[in-house]
């Protein structure tokens, strides 16, 4: 059973990445999106958005969000849980 923690991220958006494609495995397209915000103006923090979140990201834009931590293999991932507010 892995551990999460939630937590609440406010900041500037810095830069989003989008990978998509096609999995060879199943022939579904697919859709990553990264957004990585300056946490309280000194710490980056990066978190993927889930399929189907509604909220499109914008770099520069102030987010208030809370994002869910996990480890996997070894390393901490964050998934967006809730956008609480942007600007």
């Amino acid at each position: 059973m892995a551990a999460t923690a939630l937590a609440r991220v406010t900041g500037p958006v810095l830069n989003i990445d989008v990978r998509s494609g096609i999995s060879p495995r199943t022939q579904q397209s697919y859709r990553i999106e990264t957004v990585r915000v300056l946490a309280e103006g000194k710490d980056v923090t990066e978190f993927t958005v889930p399929d189907g979140e509604p909220h499109r990201f914008i770099e520069g834009e102030d987010v208030d969000v809370l994002v869910e931590f996990s480890t996997y293999n070894g390393q901490l991932r964050g998934r967006l849980s809730k956008v609480l507010a942007t600007v």
